[in-house]
């Protein structure tokens, strides 16, 4: 994987129109952030600590839930477009394959 940062963001028209959440590829590990009214969270998993990436498709976009090996909840995230769910994925294997 590359040395740069891919973040893939849930769509406006999805229905999350003001505080949408990211997930970022870092060269380490993912980054999933979340805003609120006041303040926000955010989470960092190491790619060696990702047990399973599971898609869920619609007809225009999907629900991709990234579970852990370190026992913290799933991180879900509704409202990605097809393509970014299948391309978060892809870049995930192949981060954990050359690790």
């Amino acid at each position: 994987m590359s040395d740069t940062e891919q973040t893939y963001t849930a769509s406006r028209f999805s229905g999350q129109w003001f505080f949408r959440p990211s997930v970022t590829l870092l060269p380490t590990g993912i980054r999933y952030s979340k805003g609120a009214l006041i303040g926000g969270s955010e989470e960092l998993i190491h790619y060696a600590h990702i047990a399973s990436v599971r898609i869920k498709r619609g007809l225009f976009f999907s629900t991709v839930q990234i579970e852990s090996s370190g026992g913290s909840a799933p991180i879900v995230i509704s409202g990605l477009k097809n393509f970014d769910a299948k391309a978060l994925r892809e870049t995930i294997e192949a981060a954990q394959a050359t690790r």
